[in-house]
């Protein structure tokens, strides 16, 4: 006689065969999330960097394209650059960008490289000087030609930068166009003129620029290097986002 009443269900190792499935597909959820999170917060930082260095360059780029321009009867009467400092500061190299602005009406003032009024005689060399701090940050400081500073200090333009490296282009030929690309340090003397550079073959100007994320953005730690143009070697180990930027600007006052 029959029990009307027989029960099946799972065994031991159909149970034990479900529980391993479910976590390796909780497991591979979990690692898609993980990425995923991962890849987002990697963007962030990567952003942030490109940012910044975005701002730099097109900040850098309006002050070089009036590199030697005398505004005040449209003459080339100044040297493009002042004595840029090569390697000299925590983040590379000090760049010095020379102009004669244009002459404001009277008793008006021009502004400085960081936004600041200040009196103006009408045919005053002025000088901006940009550099990296040891903070990171792009600062700049505007002077005359004589070396009075036209600020009280240096200004902070922005942050997250970590170098700034400089080669100018060079025409061996004294034609148009750039043969080499060097540091002042190599600007040969002018012809017939000992001990001063030769800046009417100055024909362009390389920048370089390495930007980071503010904050790490990750707690996983990574190796990194960078060359800019003629810099040492730069090397990192931690968890920021880093981006090197370069541009080229042909200089539009040369002669």
């Amino acid at each position: 006689m029959k029990n009307g009443n027989t029960q099946s269900g799972f065994t031991l190792i159909e149970l034990m065969i479900t529980l391993v499935l479910s976590l390796l597909v909780s497991y591979g959820i979990a690692q898609i999330l993980i990425n995923s999170n991962r890849s987002s917060v990697t963007s962030d930082g990567l952003s942030q960097a490109q940012e910044t260095g975005r701002f730099v360059m097109d900040f850098l780029a309006g002050h070089i394209r009036s590199a030697g321009l005398n505004a005040v009867d449209g003459s080339v009467s100044t040297t493009p650059f002042g004595a840029i400092l090569d390697n000299l500061r925590p983040g590379g190299d000090e760049l010095r960008i020379r102009t004669v602005p244009p002459a404001p009406l009277a008793g008006q003032s021009i502004n400085t490289c960081t936004g600041v009024n200040t009196a103006f005689n009408g045919s005053q060399i002025i000088e901006h000087r940009f550099w990296i701090d040891a903070n990171n940050n792009l600062m700049c400081q505007s002077f005359t030609d004589t070396g009075m500073a036209l600020e009280a200090a240096p200004q902070a333009l922005a942050g997250g930068i970590e170098a700034l490296h400089v080669l100018l282009g060079y025409s061996d030929n004294s034609g148009a166009s750039v043969t080499r690309y060097i540091n002042i340090s190599d600007v040969p003397d002018g012809a017939g003129t000992p001990g001063v550079k030769d800046w009417n073959n100055i024909k362009a100007i390389k920048i370089a620029i390495l930007s980071r994320s503010i904050a790490d953005f990750t707690t996983e730690q990574r190796a990194s290097r960078y060359v800019l143009l003629d810099s040492p070697l730069y090397q990192f180990n931690d968890s920021a986002s880093r981006q090197v930027f370069t541009s080229t600007h042909f200089l539009k006052n040369s002669k």
